[in-house]
């Protein structure tokens, strides 16, 4: 059985990288909970091309509704809002590895863990750090996070660890390469730890 599951994961579905990237995108952005995100990743994928087009304005009004409820995207909410979806991810990926239907159990635990994702790599963009988003006057909010996502800041974790980040849009810029590598790794180890669950 555990065989099974290994093979489920591994081979069955070759574009579940891709579709798990899109999971974390639609995960707070597009969806206030993970049950609003189809199951079916064809129709998520095609779901999230259609409200990533800026040009319609129910697309515009949707994100702006989100947006004003957004605060838990940020520090200190961001790795609380991650670890209550990611524990609830771990519990359906073991309920998943002995469901009936395993191949269903095991893509809901993974838009779950995707919602749950999107959260803790929010947590690493320097503009989603150092204010709490939920206390700030609104104004001010949008100035701090674009300003600090466009010039970046010095992180830390709690291992005491600092690095310098830059945010959402700078993922792949030179500057911040330790940034990248510090949030990859950190969505790796959580959605290893949903795969070890499942299997």
């Amino acid at each position: 059985a555990q065989r099974g599951r290994a093979q489920l994961f591994c081979f069955q579905d070759p574009a579940l990288a891709r579709h798990y990237g899109e999971l974390t995108a639609y995960g707070g952005n597009y969806a206030a909970e993970p049950e609003d995100i189809p199951t079916d990743f064809d129709t998520m994928s095609a779901r999230l091309a259609k409200l990533s087009d800026w040009s319609h304005i129910k697309n515009l009004l949707h994100r702006a509704k989100l947006a004003l409820k957004d605060g838990t995207h940020f520090q200190p909410h961001a790795e609380e809002q991650w670890l209550h979806y990611h524990q609830r991810a771990l519990a359906l990926a073991k309920q998943a590895s002995t469901a009936g239907d395993v191949d269903k159990g095991f893509r809901w635990a993974l838009v779950v863990s995707g919602f749950a994702d999107h959260f803790l790599q929010d947590a690493f963009s320097a503009g989603h750090n150092g204010t709490d988003r939920m206390t700030t006057i609104p104004s001010l909010q949008k100035v701090y996070h674009d300003a600090f996502c466009c010039w970046g800041r010095f992180l830390a974790d709690g291992r005491g660890e600092t690095w310098f980040a830059l945010g959402d849009g700078g993922l792949d810029k030179f500057c911040n390469r330790d940034g990248r590598q510090r949030v990859i790794a950190a969505a790796a180890e959580s959605v290893r730890s949903v795969l070890w669950h499942f299997i």
